[in-house]
């Protein structure tokens, strides 16, 4: 591995109570791989741990691509800004 780049998104997130789920795609730049990702919440702009009731998972959906998946099993409904993120490398 050689040289490496964070790439960062900030998506409004919006979930229902107890059946809410949405997901977040972030990709590389052409050419390079996902090493490894990170999501937080952020609120106030301070990144913080998302909530009791609100859990996430991720995955690499390809070699450049990684995807979030938010789900809220809490009865009220979850609204809050999320930044997402990968940390690509160039595969040597």
């Amino acid at each position: 591995m050689s040289g490496y780049q964070v790439v960062t998104t900030t998506t409004n997130v919006s979930l229902v109570g107890q059946v809410g789920t949405q997901s977040i795609v972030v990709n590389c730049p052409a050419n390079l791989t996902v090493f490894s990702a990170f999501i937080y919440r952020v609120s106030a702009g301070v990144r913080a741990p998302f909530p009791g009731g609100v859990d996430w998972s991720g995955w690499p959906t390809g070699r450049g691509q990684w995807t979030f998946a938010l789900r809220n099993t809490n009865f009220s409904g979850y609204v809050d800004i999320v930044e997402t993120g990968v940390v690509c490398v160039t595969a040597n």
